[in-house]
């Protein structure tokens, strides 16, 4: 094999509550989903066509987790771990000269892969044991638009809003335990088969989301959202941090959802997907 794949992930709620800062004596809930078109290490390099910058699909997480599963001795040092170690090691690499400002949930949605609830701590994450039937996110599949806004974002300065409010505001630390909260809800709804309870809890994620960090929406963006939910959306946020990107919606109707949102918004534009059920190891496998 001459090149090495990375999938990208869908968070579908509770962003924010794996970062170890906000974690002092709370657990943190994030249920998201590995998605592919894969990002590609090759000889030529990284190659992430199939991506617009700035998604907020963790497209420099699956980077950097391939340039360092290279550095670290590719298939040799895949073929040598636990899932969990793997997952660990990439979490510090990338985390080393950011100041622990990004949480798990991105190595781990990418190492991991498929549909996962993790629970987060200060020191670890933990997949919880939910048994999502296969039935449950077919049809879960079948109802989401993952739509490029044409909004680019400042991913920074959203961070730094989310530290500051965390630190100064009463409302920021409800909102993100509001947040954590739907994470748990949303995994324990698809369980059960409410797929419309979820696309619910996705909306009051992304009220909490705005409540925690403003500048994760703006008045271009809210546009965007509010048509959708005037277009058939039971509800909906912005993947990764906000600010611009990628939202994901939930809705009955697809093709009604796209075309509204194609027509009144001309740089925006469907991210097509599938899911992946399988980890970066059995990814990675030569056949």
């Amino acid at each position: 094999m001459k090149y090495y794949k990375a999938p990208l992930r869908i968070d579908f709620a509770g962003g924010w509550t794996d970062i170890p800062y906000f974690l002092k004596g709370k657990k943190g809930y994030v249920s998201n989903i590995a998605i592919k078109p894969f990002v590609l290490l090759g000889e030529n390099g990284l190659d992430m066509r199939q991506y617009p910058r700035g998604t907020g699909l963790s497209t420099s997480t699956s980077a950097k987790i391939l340039e360092t599963i290279k550095e670290k001795g590719g298939h040799d040092y895949l073929n040598s771990k636990k899932i969990r170690e793997i997952a660990e090691e990439l979490f510090e690499a990338e985390n080393n000269e950011l100041s622990w400002a990004i949480g798990r949930q991105d190595p781990y949605s990418i190492v991991f892969g498929g549909f996962n609830c993790f629970e987060f701590g200060q020191d670890k994450a933990e997949p919880l044991p939910f048994k999502i039937k296969e039935e449950n996110l077919k049809k879960l599949k079948s109802n989401l638009l993952l739509f490029y806004s044409g909004v680019s974002r400042m991913a920074q300065s959203i961070v730094e809003q989310v530290y500051s409010n965390f630190n100064s505001k009463e409302s920021a630390r409800k909102a993100l335990d509001t947040i954590g909260q739907c994470g748990l809800d949303f995994a324990k709804n698809l369980e059960q088969g409410n797929l419309d309870k979820c696309g619910e809890i996705m909306a009051v994620n992304w009220e909490n989301q705005k409540i925690l960090a403003p500048v994760s929406s703006n008045s271009e963006l809210d546009k965007i959202y509010d048509l959708a939910i005037k277009n058939g959306a039971l509800g909906g946020k912005m993947c990764g941090a906000g600010g611009g990107g990628a939202f994901i919606f939930y809705t009955k109707d697809k093709n009604m959802l796209k075309k509204a949102l194609e027509a009144n918004f001309k740089s925006g534009f469907e991210l097509p997907f599938e899911f992946e059920h399988r980890n970066i190891i059995d990814i990675n496998k030569i056949f």
